[in-house]
């Protein structure tokens, strides 16, 4: 009958430690998991969380429907869901320029107009129209033909 006999123990010294370099190994993937999850956490901190300025509406839409007209703050989202438009609501700068238009009095005159406007409702302004700035200076600048057509050579030059 042979017996076999159990390997040794190894030495006190040794029992439990690890190589320098397994620690390091173990170091590098700690630091490179919280890297990830700091990263993956930051673009979702950063895409759930935006700020409306004072000039601005935020027209928050859920699924392309809309849910509610946030006011200037901020507010959160759910992000790769929720979808935030921008409107600003602050005085707006426009120009006609230079267009030829025939007066009361059948004389060609060329003029141009500088005005001004305000967006009051921005989910009108945004959702309801495709391209609203073009229909606004398409309507002012037909406006202006008309109140040309209405008036002589005279009259429009004497109310510039």
């Amino acid at each position: 009958m042979t017996t076999s006999i159990p390997p040794a123990p190894p030495p006190l010294s040794t029992r439990g430690r690890r190589s320098p370099l397994d620690t390091a190994y173990r170091a590098a993937v700690i630091v490179l998991a919280v890297v990830v999850i700091g990263a993956v956490l930051l673009a979702l901190g950063q895409s759930a969380i935006y700020k409306v300025h004072e000039y601005e509406r935020g027209l928050h839409l859920r699924g392309g429907q809309f849910l509610s007209e946030d006011l200037p703050g901020w507010h959160a989202q759910i992000p790769y869901v929720d979808t935030v438009i921008l409107v600003k609501v602050n005085e707006r700068l426009g120009y006609v320029e230079r267009i030829t238009t025939v007066t009361a009095d059948n004389l060609s005159m060329v003029v141009s107009l500088q005005y001004t406007y305000r967006v009051t409702d921005p989910r009108r302004f945004a959702l309801d129209v495709d391209d609203p700035e073009r229909i606004l200076f398409e309507f002012v600048q037909g406006k202006l033909r008309d109140v040309a057509n209405t008036k002589s050579m005279q009259a429009m030059m004497s109310n510039r």
